[in-house]
């Protein structure tokens, strides 16, 4: 192997304050979810959208409307407090997206990259509110050096996530090499579709979270080399594991992905016209200012970690445990209740 390798809530207003019983109330809101998202990877709004119906509780007939969508489907409520919780990925925001969310009452967002992108935008509060982790399913894994040593990508199709970027640097210097191997878990898709060609796997079959978790428990390393995010859910998640992650660090993961708890490779500011998801909702039109990740400086990463595989678990251990000790889902419900105390009776 050697031969190759305190969650803060942040805001700037709000119409009532909050304490801390009313953590424990579900303030009545008119929540609002988009059917695109109700089949997709338990990952990204559909997990949000999952925690908040636990958050809150619904009522038509509640003053305050609060949506979970990408920015241009925010579509505001008449004679209603409208509230949204959504993200960004660049610093630029996609021209339709903000008519829409210049209309908002209150933003909630994941990152405080999100955040300092929308108040350079808008003048109505803004706060941050973190994704979570369930605990319970991404356990810390027990990890020792072997062969196949996996390294483990977990992602969509989006050119945003990066999965360019290892494919060249795996045929530069690992592809066909014995002792590892790559493999490609893509999200989102609805195929059955599973492969192996030399040492490349590549899985597009739909799995549960207990699935999901037997990949980041059987893999040796994560791979990470995103342009941008608004927070980076599986990069957490895979974190939570005690997975050595490889990765950028330079949007809504920077929260918590940096060179104390991850290998990060070095970027180049980069204007792309193809950037952001097919779907129409989430389709990104013109030129974005991207993070352009450094092929040669992954790769060597990726062999920093091989040859001194043991000490790079005790930092990655250091690193889960410091993600399960400040990121939950009940962090988030909690924070999600916070900022809503703020503008309903609970």
């Amino acid at each position: 192997m050697n031969g190759i390798a305190n969650r803060t809530l942040n805001g700037n207003g709000g119409r009532r304050a909050y304490t801390r019983e009313n953590f424990s109330l579900r303030p009545r809101v008119n929540l609002k979810q988009y059917s695109e998202y109700k089949t997709s990877f338990s990952g990204g709004y559909n997990r949000v959208f999952n925690e908040l119906t636990d958050a809150v509780q619904h009522d038509a007939k509640s003053k305050v409307s609060f949506q979970c969508c990408v920015g241009r489907m925010f579509e505001p409520v008449a004679e209603k407090t409208n509230i949204v919780y959504t993200m960004c990925e660049s610093r630029e925001l996609p021209a339709d997206v903000i008519p829409k969310l210049r209309q908002a009452d209150a933003i909630i967002t994941a990152s405080s990259f999100c955040a300092e992108v929308f108040r350079q935008q808008f003048d109505c509060p803004v706060y941050v509110v973190p994704l979570g982790i369930d605990s319970k399913m991404f356990p810390i894994a027990e990890r020792e050096m072997s062969e196949p040593f996996r390294w483990l990508f977990v992602g969509s199709s989006d050119p945003r996530k990066g999965s360019a970027v290892i494919w060249k640097a795996w045929q530069e210097l690992f592809y066909a090499q014995p002792g590892i191997e790559l493999y490609v878990k893509m999200i989102g898709s609805v195929g059955r579709k599973f492969d192996r060609k030399d040492n490349v796997i590549s899985d597009l079959r739909r799995v549960s979270d207990k699935q999901m978790n037997d990949l980041y428990a059987k893999a040796h390393g994560f791979l990470f080399p995103s342009l941008g995010e608004g927070f980076g859910l599986t990069l957490i998640e895979a974190m939570a594991t005690g997975l050595p992650c490889v990765g950028t660090s330079t949007t809504g993961h920077k929260d918590f992905f940096n060179h104390d708890t991850g290998w990060v490779i070095g970027h180049e500011p980069w204007r792309s016209k193809i950037y952001g998801s097919n779907r129409p909702s989430n389709r990104m039109d013109g030129m974005y200012t991207v993070s352009n990740p450094n092929v040669g400086d992954l790769s060597r990463n990726m062999i920093r970690v091989m040859r001194q595989y043991e000490k790079a678990l005790i930092k990655a251990r250091a690193a889960a445990e410091t993600i399960h000790d400040n990121y939950s889902w009940d962090r988030f419900r909690d924070g999600i209740k916070a900022v809503l105390a703020r503008y309903v009776s609970v």
